[in-house]
């Protein structure tokens, strides 16, 4: 960087890297940006074109065919196996656990699509998911005091707010991508009405608004914040929201815990808005 040639001996640094600094910027899903790390980028997007190309030599016996259909059928298993997602819709239906949903039982002709038709309430839904198809792994089974922390979500923080072309692109990107899963489940499930791109699309909004709100909450209270001890029976009263039956049943040991099990929560206000969330959605 020219610019600063007169002030070498205080900062020989910006002398040296700042004109590539100003014409490499780091994008907002980058902890770094170095010249390797160009050349890699550039390097995996040609190996991707390339792969992406159509198949020339189509002798099944061909590398090329071996590869780009191996790469094709990694990347979108769905292609071979159109219906991948059976078993989810079949536990979505069931009585037992989630007992239908939204993108499935309001497909009936003149259905208001405002609300479920039927539905279990917020509580019996997070048992069956969390309990009944999640895994508990603990490594010290003395151990009795439970940790809440924030969940992942599917974007870095910065991507639900900046105005950047990156994150901007992310935020569209994101959102097509549940419609087409939403509509992809519809199929399987034989739902065909005409209502089913609007449900799709409802269902992505609402992913979105819920996990923007989230995003919102771990800005304005990063994870280094205090940490609470707490007790279910404290949460519990707090939110409205049997804790300690819903951990019962994720243990499946209802002797594992009690009321006034201790808790640490990680991150306390990042845990008071997203079940004040809970609460409101129920």
């Amino acid at each position: 960087d020219s610019a600063v040639s007169s002030n070498l001996c205080k900062d020989f640094y910006t002398y040296a890297c700042g004109g590539w600094q100003k014409t490499h910027p780091i994008q907002s899903f980058d902890v770094e940006r170095t010249i390797l790390g160009d050349i890699i980028n550039r390097r995996d997007t040609e190996i991707e074109r390339l792969l992406d190309s159509p198949i020339i030599r189509s002798d099944q016996r061909s590398w090329e065919y071996k590869v780009k259909t191996y790469y094709t059928e990694c990347r979108d298993d769905y292609i071979r196996v159109n219906t991948s997602a059976t078993y989810l819709i079949a536990i979505i239906q069931d009585p037992s656990t989630i007992n239908g949903w939204f993108m499935f039982d309001n497909s009936a002709e003149n259905v208001s699509q405002e609300a479920l038709l039927k539905n279990q309430t917020l509580y019996q839904q997070m048992s069956h998911i969390h309990g009944d198809f999640g895994k508990f792994d603990e490594d010290d089974p003395t151990i009795k005091r439970l940790e809440l922390y924030p969940a992942g979500l599917s974007m870095e923080v910065s991507d639900y707010e900046e105005d950047d072309p990156i994150s901007t692109s992310r935020r569209a990107a994101f959102q097509i991508y549940i419609i087409e899963i939403m509509k992809l489940l519809a199929k399987d499930a034989g739902i065909t009405d005409i209502n089913v791109e609007d449900r799709a699309f409802t269902v992505a909004n609402d992913v979105f608004t819920i996990e923007k709100f989230l995003a919102d909450s771990l800005r304005r209270n990063p994870t280094s914040s205090v940490p609470r001890t707490t007790n279910l029976q404290e949460i519990s009263t707090q939110f409205s929201f049997e804790f300690d039956q819903i951990m019962r049943h994720e243990l499946d040991d209802p002797d594992a815990i009690s009321i006034l099990t201790p808790i640490y929560l990680t991150n306390n206000m990042y845990f008071t808005d997203a079940f004040e969330l809970v609460t409101d959605l129920e």
